[in-house]
């Protein structure tokens, strides 16, 4: 149904597109609710990562620019994310990429439409001889943290997706048939190293996407009455505007500075804490205005995209597939056989899409929507965000093909195939390079686990 519903707001966009331009921001903000509360409805129902994605790109490529321009109209805004093109020019490529990946995304496939609520049922019943898979899973995984700081850059990717069976190891034992006093200390382990990783390194991102996919697989278990899911998220959205208010203080106090005991893991949760304190003791740290526009400039991936429609193609040609067709091959193709590949970060394509050097060390990118643009166009970009949506909507279709075949547990390894692959402010390099290595990792993981060990995951 829903797939039909975005049919027909893509073809009212294609028929009165100004009437959409003209009331943007209602427009977004009930697309926005809408996906919302499905996704909602979804925990404890399905397995829903592509719901999320579309989540992402209705939030970051169309709710979030209309507030910018509209904060920005009633002289409210106090943020530096502005929007640097007219407000039509925007919403002209924005509005149909973000329906058409939208589209892409919950394209009918019949296994994703066939019902998921029995997958608990059915995934205990595959593990009832399996119950050593989830341990040596969670110790491959505990291990795997450990060697991580130490590889080299080629191997680094695979060690960081290795470091994430942890997690694995733990949806094994949670729907395995043992009893929970055995399993629970692993369990905990699994639910505050997202915590522990997020203080050392300061990144913010695993801690709220692994633990939206856990809850999302682990309510499976569970029939959850809507208020409490409401409540969950509405916590979770809380949270992360916490995080938001905190990011640049905590890195600051954690990345730059010389103090001696700084490295520390104690050092860096004391500073966690007294941040919590801090807005706790005074709330506008919060959410009053200066935080609130920080918040909504890391959300509006918008003005990166604007920056690159701006620039081409008037002062940089349309690169006509270029940096697609490259992405899809540094995807496939080891960094030794090719020592000049693009890397993930978007560095060089802000300078030459937008004119913009973000430096060495601040990460950003003018996104999905971005380089479709700077490819295609704005109608060719449309396409291409249909085509980027249907891509991952058939990776997951054909996981649940193959699971339902011969291999249930290998639904329980979505998360790994796209915790890095969701949002929608990186690039298609990071996406691509993501679901292809992660899909890779697996694969030769099933078959050395089998030979190592003699079983099946």
């Amino acid at each position: 149904m829903k797939f039909y519903i975005l049919i027909a707001l893509l073809s009212g966009y294609v028929l009165v597109p100004d009437i959409y331009h003209e009331n943007n921001l209602p427009l977004s903000l009930a697309l926005f609710v809408a996906l919302l509360v499905d996704f909602i409805q979804g925990f404890g129902k399905r397995i829903h990562p592509l719901d999320l994605m579309g989540l992402y790109a209705a939030l970051t490529y169309m709710l979030a620019p209309s507030l910018s321009y509209y904060l920005a109209e009633i002289e409210w805004y106090v943020g530096y994310n502005v929007m640097c093109i007219p407000k039509e020019q925007y919403l002209s490529v924005a509005m149909p990429g973000t329906f058409m990946v939208l589209v892409g995304l919950n394209f009918p496939f019949k296994e994703i439409n066939t019902g998921q609520i029995d997958y608990y049922d059915q995934i205990k019943e595959y593990l009832k001889d399996k119950t050593d898979a989830g341990f040596k899973l969670f110790w491959i995984g505990f291990a795997a943290n450990f060697l991580l700081p130490f590889m080299p850059g080629g191997l680094g990717f695979f060690m960081e997706l290795a470091s994430q069976l942890i997690y694995i190891g733990g949806l094994y034992l949670w729907f395995s048939p043992m009893e929970m006093k055995k399993k629970l200390p692993y369990l905990i382990v699994m639910l505050v190293l997202p915590l522990a990783r997020t203080l050392r390194e300061g990144m913010f991102g695993e801690l709220v996407f692994w633990t939206v996919f856990m809850a999302m697989i682990m309510l499976l278990k569970y029939r959850v009455a809507f208020w409490k899911k409401l409540l969950m998220a509405v916590s979770g959205l809380i949270f992360m505007l916490f995080i938001q208010s905190i990011k640049y203080e905590y890195r600051t106090l954690t990345w730059y500075t010389d103090e001696a005991g700084t490295e520390t893991l104690s050092y860096k949760l004391n500073v966690f804490q007294n941040l919590w304190q801090d807005r706790l003791d005074n709330p506008d740290m919060l959410y009053g205005p200066f935080v609130l526009s920080n918040a909504l400039d890391r959300t509006n991936q918008g003005g990166l995209t604007a920056m690159a429609i701006r620039y081409v193609p008037d002062y940089e040609p349309y690169a006509k597939g270029e940096t697609i067709f490259l992405a899809t091959a540094a995807s496939f193709i080891p960094r030794f056989l090719w020592p000049n590949k693009p890397t993930v970060g978007g560095r060089e394509k802000m300078i030459r899409f937008t004119g913009f050097d973000n430096g060495e060390i601040t990460s950003m990118d003018i996104g999905q929507l971005g380089d479709a643009y700077v490819n295609f166009g704005t109608l060719g970009g449309a396409v291409f965000m249909f085509i980027y949506g249907l891509v991952f909507a058939f990776f997951f279709s054909k996981i649940f093909e193959i699971g339902r075949a011969n291999m249930l547990s290998l639904t329980l390894w979505i998360p790994l195939f796209y915790v890095g692959v969701v949002t929608m402010d990186s690039s298609v390099l990071a996406s691509f390079n993501h679901l292809i290595k992660s899909g890779m990792f697996a694969y030769i993981f099933f078959i050395g686990y089998k030979k190592f060990f003699k079983s099946d995951l």
